[in-house]
């Protein structure tokens, strides 16, 4: 969809700018080692913790349990009327909204509107032709919390849930209204990478032409789904730095390919663009490319996401580990608990609360190492609820200095080291004292702060 969006939040740092691309998706695994009605119950508790017992209606309010259970799907509906995208978009989506009510009377898919609008007269006269649900304009502590449970850092955007056990079908409902049309995809529960890549012919080309079947290309090997385009400058300076990068792996091991998925907007940028990549890609145009946008999150180029052997994510920082480690060393660039906090690694800060140890010098780097890295290992799993760093003040390309001034600290009054948990999204943090500058200290920090004390 090439509507556009508007950006409400962001601290990713100028040297890893996107351009625009799709918005992002999930999964909506079932619930295992629970009954279905437990399982249905957890998901209605989710959501109701997510938006309040009650939403606004068009005659009243809706008591938030009566649209959640089996067979249900919850899409949250960011936007506001000062957004020329979300205007652009919103009659789109209250005519695709309609078509699904009729042409599918038994499925039930619920929209919650979540206002980003700036008062509440442009939130009346915005939602006054919705046919559907809303937080309450006044209720902007629930709305900001949402966005932050979400990652929504700019609008349009729309998050489906499933009403069952309310986690994530996709982040990006946006692409559904435009690629299906019918609404025959009901409840939109993304397909894996191995089976999308068979999609359609699922032949994968070459920069000669050649075609190749993914099951010989791709099998028992990693894969980085290369997701950029030729118009984009960030794009341009990148790929050059992929290819040496692609290159130096080759040489140290043969189990890794790279297949291109283009956003070019002609097959002549395309041609162009991959005339020089040694990879592999989808052919111009290719309908996979849409749904691994959709399944992966993809919401800017250029984007290098790493999959194992089996398809599963290995990181979707390919491009800051590229960035990090030119020459592959680390490959296949395993998430660490702790990182250095740089140009390549900051672009996590958007994505979760994060504990970050400043320090002023490399020989100190070390300090700063041992306290935080057990720490660390104990809130490092696939989805971590914090991230940790360190940032060392004459190493760190500028990114902590950047990061300080973002959230409004005084630098020139804060005395290194000092320790703090910030939260991008929300632009707000928490400094440590330092009496708890130890590793039983930081540990309680960490644990007061998830616990929101």
């Amino acid at each position: 969809m090439s509507i556009g969006w508007c950006a409400m939040i962001n601290f990713i740092p100028a040297e890893a700018a996107l351009c625009p691309a799709a918005s992002s998706s999930g999964g909506c695994p079932l619930a295992q080692a629970v009954g279905k009605e437990a399982e249905i119950m957890l998901g209605t508790t989710r959501i109701c913790e997510l938006l309040g017992d009650k939403v606004q209606g068009k005659e009243g309010t809706m008591e938030v349990a009566s649209f959640c259970g089996e067979g249900k799907v919850v899409a949250l509906f960011f936007s506001g009327h000062w957004c020329p995208p979300s205007r652009t978009f919103t009659p789109q989506f209250i005519d695709w909204f309609r078509r699904f009510k009729t042409n599918h009377p038994d499925k039930e898919l619920e929209v919650v509107f979540i206002s980003s609008d700036r008062s509440q007269a442009e939130f009346d006269d915005y939602y006054k032709d919705m046919p559907w649900l809303a937080l309450p304009y006044a209720d902007r502590e629930t709305k900001n919390k949402i966005s932050k449970t979400y990652g929504v850092t700019g609008i349009p955007t729309v998050v489906l849930l499933c009403g069952c056990s309310g986690e994530v079908i996709t982040k990006d409902g946006r692409s559904i209204v435009s690629d299906d049309p019918s609404g025959a995809e009901y409840p939109w529960k993304p397909k894996p990478f191995g089976e999308i890549i068979y999609m359609g012919n699922g032949k994968l080309i070459d920069n000669k032409g050649t075609n190749y079947d993914p099951d010989f290309a791709l099998k028992n090997k990693y894969v980085g789904v290369f997701f950029s385009g030729h118009w984009c400058p960030p794009s341009q300076a990148f790929t050059p730095k992929l290819i040496e990068t692609y290159k130096a792996i080759q040489r140290a091991r043969e189990n890794f390919e790279i297949v291109f998925a283009s956003s070019d907007r002609s097959e002549g940028e395309f041609t162009d663009y991959f005339k020089d990549m040694p990879w592999l890609a989808l052919p111009y145009g290719d309908e996979r490319k849409k749904k691994l946008n959709s399944l992966y999150g993809v919401t800017g180029i250029p984007t290098l996401i790493i999959l194992d052997e089996k398809g599963e994510i290995v990181t979707k920082n390919g491009r800051g580990a590229v960035t990090g480690d030119p020459e592959g060393k680390e490959f296949p660039w395993l998430p660490k608990p702790l990182n250095k906090l740089v140009t390549s690694s900051a672009s996590s800060l958007n994505e979760k609360p994060s504990c970050v140890f400043f320090v002023e010098k490399q020989s100190e780097a070390a300090t700063a190492v041992d306290l935080l890295e057990e720490v660390a290992k104990d809130y490092h799993k696939s989805d971590p609820e914090m991230l940790f760093f360190f940032s060392v003040a004459t190493d760190d390309d500028g990114i902590g200095e950047r990061l300080t001034k973002y959230l409004g600290i005084d630098t020139d009054e804060e005395e290194l080291p000092f320790l703090m948990i910030c939260d991008v999204q929300t632009k707000k943090y928490t400094r440590a004292k330092k009496s708890q500058l130890t590793k039983e200290g930081v540990g309680q920090f960490v644990k007061d702060y998830l616990a929101k004390k």
